[in-house]
């Protein structure tokens, strides 16, 4: 099955693009000012990821919760304990964080906090899976991404966090 790039625009953030294999998004780019070589969407299932990552940009509440991680590139090559992360990690409620120790303790290695920040390091479905929501233990956000720590800052702040 052939790979799909689909852009979308995000007032105030850029235009984002999410790569498909037919309906199961592969990798997301968040909203940057560069416009990426996409297209629109060619499926109702692309159609309705990128309106809900849309929305979620203009600041409505959006759960990502439902979209099965095991079809996506999210497991590929994760241990069971990654896996656990990155399930926990996808349910962490908008406008809400974890520390890295909690989703360790989630996950049944309490002791694992580095353990959970690796398997965030890994992701490659932001947004969709909020790797964003999971902070240090002292509170202190950590980084994210290229951008250290920028992106989770405006990310954290637009769900009300900062």
């Amino acid at each position: 099955m052939r790979l799909t790039t689909v852009t979308y625009d995000a007032p105030d953030w850029g235009v984002g693009e999410v790569v498909f294999r037919g309906d199961v998004p592969l990798y997301h780019t968040e909203p940057a000012v560069a416009v990426p070589a996409g297209r629109g969407p060619e499926t109702p299932a692309q159609a309705a990821l990128v309106a809900r990552l849309g929305r979620y940009f203009a600041g409505e509440p959006v759960t990502f919760a439902d979209i099965d991680l095991a079809a996506t590139l999210e497991f590929v090559g994760a241990t069971p304990f990654e896996a656990a992360c990155l399930r926990i990690i996808q349910h962490v409620p908008y406008g809400e964080t974890l520390s890295y120790a909690e989703v360790a303790r989630r996950a049944g290695r309490p002791r694992a906090h580095r353990a959970a920040g690796a398997a965030c390091a890994r992701g490659t479905l932001s947004i969709v899976v909020p790797y964003h929501r999971v902070i240090r233990a002292d509170g202190s956000i950590g980084t994210f991404g290229r951008d250290g720590d920028v992106l989770k800052r405006r990310l954290l702040r637009l769900e009300g966090v900062l």
